[in-house]
């Protein structure tokens, strides 16, 4: 019954179970794999990889070139990524592909390892919900998205069911 509410009024906003009721969380994470009969790692629903791509307003296929976390006082985990651009998905005008940004990814409280590595490819995303930095997992529980062809498809269909889009193509005619 250790709860944290302090997301609710700190900068960094709740995401998930982890960022409210860390030590239930913990456990769950931990008992979750003998309940299962399988020690696998946790996947993400469809459903939330497409939430991610329709309402997200950042979405870029990159590479990591470096990587590198830091925990603060508090406990909050942030990292610096140098990545490389492979690919729009949604928004980001002004990145170019080809082109290496030093990006700051914020992990939350989470006290699972990203295990990032260089020359990963990662799916970053801003501005999901009250969210305007960049991250690496649409939270919803879920650990960073892998990049296939399954999630990227998955991506697509939520991004093709962002309407707002239609709406500012509307609201500016050419």
């Amino acid at each position: 019954m250790q709860f944290d509410l302090s997301c609710l009024t700190r900068w960094h906003p709740c995401l998930d179970q982890n960022d409210i009721m860390p030590a239930a969380w913990a456990q769950y994470l931990a008992e979750r794999p003998h309940l299962e009969g399988t020690s696998g790692a946790i996947s993400c629903p469809v459903s939330a990889v497409e939430m991610a791509g329709r309402d997200s307003t950042h979405l870029a296929l990159v590479e990591v070139v470096k990587y590198q976390e830091k925990v603060d006082s508090q406990g909050y985990r942030d990292a610096t990524a140098r990545v490389r651009v492979l690919e729009h998905l949604k928004g980001l005008p002004d990145w170019q592909v080809g082109e290496i940004r030093d990006v700051s990814i914020s992990l939350g409280w989470s006290k699972t390892p990203q295990r990032i590595r260089p020359e990963s490819h990662l799916i970053l995303i801003a501005g999901l919900g009250p969210l305007r930095e960049m991250r690496i997992d649409p939270g919803f529980g879920c650990p960073v998205i892998s990049v296939s062809e399954t999630t990227l498809a998955q991506l697509r269909r939520g991004i093709a069911q962002d309407y707002r889009q239609d709406d500012s193509a509307m609201d500016n005619p050419q």
